[in-house]
């Protein structure tokens, strides 16, 4: 149903270091610089995550338009990347440690502190500077960062997405 990318052997530029599972950096077509994030054996996270991107995409919010793909007989999912030219990616953990000095940023698993509550005291705290999405077209009812945020709580639930971790 959905084309799988075949990505040559020696794509690989540089490795990326965020996150649990093995993925590194290419030149995409058109060099665009693309991520190539390998699933973890006998999971279905390529397709879960291809899938959800569908769903996104037919909802209307904002996402990551994932490709199933193949790397030395690996499967994953590809995405390029989607911060602009100059731009920095803020992970949530960095954020709750600016409202919070002695929050465990560092720590990858059990954070007591990530909380709900904690994270809308981020959007009450920086409402004017944390936005929607860039180059997303709005729709009624859901128009600011918070709105997509719980959109993505929604959608998290629907689908019994676990990976709503404080990075992401």
């Amino acid at each position: 149903m959905f084309p799988v990318l075949f990505i040559p052997p020696e794509a690989s530029d540089s490795l990326e270091p965020l996150g649990t599972k093995p993925k590194f950096w290419f030149k995409g077509e058109h060099n665009i610089d693309c991520l190539f994030k390998e699933t973890t054996l006998n999971t279905g996270e390529d397709w879960a995550e291809k899938i959800v991107s569908e769903l996104c995409g037919f909802l209307g919010l904002p996402h990551v338009d994932y490709t199933l793909a193949e790397w030395q007989g690996k499967r994953g999912v590809v995405c390029g990347n989607f911060v602009p030219e100059g731009g920095r990616l803020v992970l949530g953990n960095e954020l709750l440690a600016r409202i919070n000095p002695k929050y465990p940023d560092q720590k990858r698993f059990g954070v007591r502190q990530y909380t709900l509550r904690r994270v809308l005291a981020i959007f009450r705290t920086r409402e004017t500077q944390i936005k929607a999405p860039l180059n997303w077209t709005s729709f009624a009812g859901v128009t600011t960062a918070l709105d997509v945020f719980i959109g993505y709580l929604l959608l998290d639930a629907w689908v019994a997405n676990q990976d709503r971790h404080h990075e992401n």
